[in-house]
């Protein structure tokens, strides 16, 4: 699967407060947005209104170290591994600045790492 970015969005299926297998029988199928990545998942958004096992409550001292965006700060979020997603929902166009963690559609990479710094984290970096 490629490499998904924050807030593009899956499809995950649930039984028992879990988010379980593509493959087993399920009671409930949502979408989720996606907050961060690593090397074999995604840490995604969980609304209120889905209640699951595992989910953890985003504060400050865990929003840098997951690379999440500070909006989301009591939130939160569940890991979920490349091998349960169902399918991928939308994928959006543009990225993710790598100082401030904010989406910005149809922005490119701009950096040679291939990441991507917003004009405000370039001309006001003592902000972040």
């Amino acid at each position: 699967m490629s490499r998904l970015k924050p807030g593009d969005t899956i499809i995950c299926h649930v039984r028992d407060l879990q988010i379980i297998s593509p493959y087993a029988e399920y009671y409930d199928s949502f979408t989720f947005e996606i907050l961060s990545s690593d090397n074999t998942g995604y840490f995604v958004y969980v609304p209120d209104y889905i209640v699951l096992k595992g989910t953890t409550k985003i504060d400050k001292n865990n929003i840098r170290a997951l690379g999440i965006n500070k909006k989301f700060i009591g939130c939160f979020v569940v890991y979920v591994p490349d091998s349960v997603i169902v399918c991928v929902k939308t994928i959006l166009d543009g990225e993710v600045c790598k100082e401030c963690n904010e989406f910005y559609h149809q922005a490119e990479p701009n950096q040679e790492d291939g990441s991507m710094i917003c004009w405000n984290c370039k001309n006001y970096p003592h902000y972040h």
